[in-house]
C-alpha cells in the first residue's frame, strides 16, 4: 500500500493528531494542500494507489469475502477488481477529517455522498477536501470532498459538516 504523505496529511492508517505545542508549518505548494486546515478555502488531499491486495484485504475486513484453505485472493485473469464504494467513502472521509484539529478524533455532524464511477485495482486515486463555509446553525465546517483518478475521472463526491472541536 502506498500513500503520499505530507506533514499535514498522515497515511490513512495513521493516528497522528497534531499536538497543540507543534508549530504551524507553511503550506508546501507541491503537496496538494493549501491554506491552514479548517479555514474557508483550505484544501487537504490524500492520494492512494489501489492494489489488488488492498481490495482483497478491504473485502475481508468488511466481511465481503472469506479466507479459507481454498481461498484465492488474486483476481481472475482478465478480470479487473472493482474498489467498493465504502473504500472511496473512507478516502473522502479521511481527506475531510484532515480539517479537524485532531483528525483521528474528527466528529462529523452529517455526510452526503454520491458515487459516480467505479475505481479499479492498480489505479491511483486522489481524494481532496475543501472547506467551503461554516454552518450558521451549528458552527460546523462545510467541507466538499471529491475523489478522482490521476487521469481526472471523477469517482465520488461528498458534502460533510465537520464539528470544529
Amino acid at each position: 500500500m502506498h500513500d503520499e504523505q505530507t506533514p499535514d496529511t498522515p497515511a490513512i492508517a495513521a493516528s497522528h493528531a497534531p499536538d497543540a505545542s507543534e508549530p504551524a508549518r507553511p503550506a508546501d505548494p507541491d503537496d496538494g494542500n493549501d491554506g491552514a486546515a479548517g479555514v474557508v478555502g483550505a484544501t487537504r488531499t490524500v492520494t492512494h494507489a489501489l492494489s489488488e491486495a488492498d481490495l482483497a484485504l478491504f473485502a475481508l475486513v468488511m466481511g465481503q469475502a472469506e479466507l479459507g484453505p481454498e481461498a484465492h485472493l488474486e483476481a481472475e485473469p482478465g478480470y479487473q477488481r472493482v474498489a467498493p464504494p465504502a473504500l472511496l467513502m473512507a478516502l473522502l472521509t479521511t481527506a475531510a477529517a484532515q480539517h479537524s484539529a485532531r483528525p483521528a478524533l474528527a466528529r462529523f455532524v452529517s455526510a452526503q455522498a454520491r458515487f459516480i464511477e467505479p475505481a479499479y485495482a492498480e489505479e491511483t486515486v486522489r481524494a481532496s477536501a475543501t472547506v467551503v463555509g461554516v454552518d450558521e446553525a451549528t458552527g460546523a465546517l462545510r467541507v466538499r470532498a471529491v475523489c478522482e483518478t490521476e487521469a481526472g475521472r471523477r469517482l465520488a463526491e461528498a458534502d460533510y459538516l465537520l464539528r470544529g472541536d
